[in-house]
């Protein structure tokens, strides 16, 4: 077997944020004596927890090192620290496929590595028996190789989910709540601890009473929840009157259609009898208009020959005027020509006369503005009162129907008594 030996410890060492944390703790406070012993003691434990729980989940990562014939190992180790490793390995029965490895098959070899030297007492047996001349601190000198290594401690930290037997990472867990208690307890004074164990106990007293607080509210609800439900159901009375006078109006509305529907019926019967006599009567009428047609129709005929005689007459008359006219044109248009003249003069004038109006434009489409609404405002008033005026006809005339139908009714009653 190769013997080997580690690299110093205290040139290597490396605190984890915790500890680096803990240390860090008082460190601009000026502390007494006594302090300064307690934070050194309390530093220490702090330290050796966080060393314990950094190997220990160094050595759960075993199995994920071994992975594909040791290839991480080989790769990050010197050549002598993996073949001391690989070497070691070899004398514990690994000389098998890495990669078939049950995590916890490994670890229980481990433990029972661990276990080889420690002395018997009543209580505890060794766990494991092995060779008296078996290598047992070459077990420490692989964790301190692989721990102290940091590219595959960089690994390690990055692997996310590796195959770890939850054994360990029971065991993990655990070691990291002790650290946490001691963390809490370690650091913590006596008038601190007397001041949380006060306050532990007003909480409680708080607590209590406010147990019977919501007790008490519970009561107060579960009475309103009560007679909330003697206001629904007396709600859900009122609602099934009111569902059964829907019914009958319902019903009274139905034979009030039905009614309706047989008087418009024998309406209708009575309106298409008065419509075919009207039918009737009609079709006589359009006989006797086209009788009327052809009549008129020849005294049209007589009327558009006498028209083409006066039209011809007229005609030679216009031929006349026409020829008269020609002879007159040049008079005219020297007329015209002056009058044209005459024109253009005044055409000027208006154009002078639009730039004016032009630039008033603006003022006078506000004026029309106001003009229009004004004359809005009349009509809306002259409407609402022509309203008004035709409202109160119509009631006055309604109501003296109703009241001579009313009267009439009361002779009736009267006659059949």
């Amino acid at each position: 077997m190769p013997s080997f030996t580690p690299r110093s410890v205290l040139a290597d060492v490396e605190m984890d944020e915790d500890f680096v944390e803990a240390v860090e703790k008082f460190k601009d406070t000026e502390l007494t004596p006594e302090q300064m012993a307690l934070k050194i003691q309390a530093d220490r434990v702090i330290y050796t927890l966080n060393r314990c729980l950094a190997k220990l989940n160094t050595v759960a990562h075993f199995p994920f090192l071994l992975q594909n014939d040791a290839e991480l190992l080989r790769k990050y180790l010197s050549p002598n620290e993996a073949f001391f490793v690989l070497e070691a390995l070899s004398e514990w029965r690994l000389d098998f496929d890495v990669s078939d490895i049950q995590p916890t098959e490994f670890i229980s070899e481990y433990l029972k590595i661990g276990n080889i030297n420690r002395s018997p007492t009543k209580k505890q047996q060794p766990t494991a028996v092995l060779p008296e001349d078996f290598p047992n601190a070459q077990v420490y000198q692989i964790v301190d190789i692989i721990f102290y290594n940091k590219c595959l401690q960089s690994i390690i930290r990055s692997t996310e989910k590796p195959k770890i037997d939850w054994h360990v990472m029971s065991l993990i867990k655990l070691l990291q709540d002790l650290k946490n208690i001691a963390k809490t307890k370690l650091y913590t004074t006596g008038d601190e601890q007397n001041a949380m164990e006060k306050e532990l106990r007003r909480a409680y007293k708080s607590n209590v009473l406010l147990t019977a607080a919501i007790e008490d509210l519970k009561q107060q609800l579960e009475k309103q929840r009560k007679e909330l439900g003697d206001q629904l159901n007396e709600k859900l009375k009122v609602f099934e009157m009111y569902n059964e006078k829907m019914e009958t109006v319902k019903e009274n509305f139905e034979i009030e259609m039905r009614k309706t529907q047989r008087d418009t019926e024998k309406t209708m019967m009575q309106k298409t009898m008065e419509s075919e006599e009207a039918q009737a009567f009609l079709a006589d009428e359009a006989e006797r208009v086209v009788k009327r047609y052809q009549d008129l129709l020849q005294t049209n005929l007589q009327a558009e020959g006498s028209s083409r005689a006066k039209r011809s007459k007229i005609e030679t008359q216009l031929q006349n005027w026409i020829n008269t006219f020609d002879q007159d044109i040049g008079e005219k248009q020297a007329q015209f020509d002056q009058l044209q003249e005459e024109y253009d003069q005044k055409k000027a004038e208006i154009d002078e006369a639009q730039k004016v109006i032009d630039e008033q434009e603006e003022e006078y489409n506000r004026l029309m503005a106001e003009k229009a609404e004004e004359e809005e405002r009349l009509y809306n008033e002259m409407a609402y009162q022509f309203f008004l005026d035709r409202s109160a006809r119509k009631i006055q005339r309604y109501w003296r129907a109703y009241v001579e139908k009313k009267a009439t009714k009361k002779k009736k009653g009267k006659k059949k008594k």
